[in-house]
């Protein structure tokens, strides 16, 4: 019984890590970069602003997804809204994409999908 607890309790662990993007099944590693989008503005950048990026210097990615950072912000116009593009590449282009501002997704562990159009 033990044994199965223990069990248990390990892969709904790893279970979220993957959730989180941590790293995916064929070896990818979750990245994201925050919008830089405030509350009440039309501002940051878009999915596709962010995808651009990434095209620009040749990173390939796998997925490309809106998100949140899943952080509590204070309700208030111009305060940031933790909204986040979220992608998966593969783990030798990580310093590279770094360089353009991007942070792997385990650092955001409460970060989750979002439709883009609730942005």
């Amino acid at each position: 019984m033990y044994t199965r607890s223990l069990l248990a309790v390990v892969l709904l662990g790893v279970a979220g890590c993957t959730q989180a993007g941590l790293t995916s099944l064929d070896g990818e590693v979750g990245i994201y970069l925050d919008s830089g989008s405030t509350q009440c503005q039309d501002d940051g950048l878009s999915l596709e602003e962010m995808r651009q990026l990434l095209i620009d210097v040749e990173i390939p990615f796998s997925d490309a997804s809106c998100g949140t950072d899943g952080n509590i912000y204070t309700a208030m116009c111009g305060s940031p809204d933790g909204s986040i593009g979220m992608f998966q590449i593969a783990p030798e282009h990580l310093q590279q994409a770094r360089a353009l501002g991007f942070e792997a997704l385990a650092k955001v562990p409460s970060a989750s999908r979002v439709d883009c159009a609730q942005r």
